[in-house]
């Protein structure tokens, strides 16, 4: 490593002791001290690891340091206090991390002081079951599994391939964990909408009673595909920005004993969204298996065969539509549609998820579930039994 580096090395160690002394002498954002340690922060994780990577973006978004009040105001209230010392955590953390994949230790002061003087949420951390079975599913908990203590510290994820030791019998300790748990996000994608496993977690911490928090977390798939299942009882989550946000949101407030402020929450998960929006990305890229492990409905028997997650979602909305039909055009310009209402069902051009509609209309047509209307032949309805089917499919049969 050049003498630069080497320089930075140190530099960073110097900040990390640094937010101690702030600490100690209640340093605000308006004090010269500060600016110059932000700064010069700021440029050692420019140069050991680039503008663009994660510790580097995260540390630049703590930018309410100098925004929370006006620099002309003389008076700095608790709440201002309170915010800037939680940023002060997060930094805390950043340069921890920063310097922990570097291979490099801290001075052994500075360990102790910041093991002293640590957020109260280092102490105070919530275990959260990331519920997963099959390939996908098992992506998006692995990516969850990462991001979800970078953005929101406090949280201590576990998942059943990470967290059991090898060796372990490995249905004993998960049989464990499902009894403890109290928080729970379940990660479902087309590949394991159906999949017993996902019923066998989701009842086993339900049992528990009302204290309990399930948040089903969904990938490819609508939250109208599940509601004959017992995800459907609970509020989910589509893995898109503002939702996602929204999960954020409601574990701040109910999965951590002191929460965090808002507004320094939301910076940091503007600076690591595209983090897991790109580990996102590879679930549509991995194919769906559906050889092993269905569980049938009431509306699967009915239909005389098991109705995929797609054709429960064309049955639901046909059901909810005013004019009760489905369109179904392709063209070379606008490529292929499924629409209900002027919504179209996949706006995923992607020729395996189209392939997987397109397969669904065409059982759904075999089973005498929708039937052509009109002239043209792209006009669907539902049938008797395909009424009957969505009355179950909405718990009313």
């Amino acid at each position: 490593m050049n003498s630069q580096n080497d320089l930075h090395l140190h530099r960073l160690s110097e900040s990390l002791q640094t937010i101690h002394v702030f600490r100690q002498e209640r340093v605000n954002a308006f004090d010269s001290k500060f600016k110059t340690w932000k700064a010069r922060t700021q440029q050692s994780l420019e140069v050991l690891f680039g503008r663009d990577h994660g510790y580097t973006r995260r540390f630049s978004h703590l930018v309410f340091w100098e925004t929370r009040v006006a620099p002309d105001e003389v008076h700095w209230s608790s709440q201002d206090q309170k915010v800037f010392e939680d940023e002060l955590a997060l930094a805390e953390q950043i340069l921890s991390d920063a310097i922990e994949e570097l291979g490099i230790s801290p001075p052994a002061s500075t360990l102790e002081k910041v093991s002293a003087n640590a957020s109260p949420l280092g102490k105070e951390k919530m275990d959260i079951l990331i519920g997963w079975s099959k390939a996908q599913s098992k992506i998006v908990a692995s990516a969850l599994h990462q991001w979800l203590p970078e953005v929101l510290p406090g949280i201590k994820p576990w998942m059943s391939s990470k967290d059991i030791a090898k060796g372990r019998e490995w249905f004993q300790e998960l049989q464990g964990v499902l009894t403890s748990m109290q928080l729970c996000i379940i990660c479902v994608t087309p590949e394991n909408v159906r999949s017993p496993w996902i019923y066998y977690e989701t009842g086993a911490i339900a049992a528990k009673g009302s204290d309990v928090l399930i948040c089903p977390y969904l990938v490819g798939v609508l939250p109208n595909m599940l509601t004959d299942g017992p995800l459907g009882n609970w509020q989910c989550t589509v893995a898109e920005r503002d939702d996602t946000w929204e999960l954020i949101k409601s574990l701040n407030k109910n999965a951590l004993k002191s929460r965090h402020d808002l507004s320094l929450l939301k910076g940091n998960f503007d600076a690591r969204w595209s983090d897991l929006e790109a580990k996102l990305q590879a679930v549509k890229e991995t194919e769906v298996d559906d050889a092993d492990g269905f569980v049938a409905t009431e509306a699967d028997r009915l239909a005389g065969e098991n109705l995929s997650a797609e054709a429960r979602t064309i049955i639901l909305e046909v059901l909810n539509d005013p004019k009760g039909m489905l369109r179904y055009i392709t063209t070379l310009r606008e490529g292929t549609a499924f629409l209900v209402g002027g919504k179209n069902l996949c706006p995923d051009q992607s020729p395996r998820t189209m392939a997987r509609w397109a397969f669904a209309l065409k059982q759904l047509l075999a089973l005498n579930i929708l039937e052509s209307h009109g002239a043209t032949g792209n006009f669907y309805k539902l049938t008797k039994i395909g009424f009957d089917i969505a009355d179950s499919l909405e718990g009313k049969g």
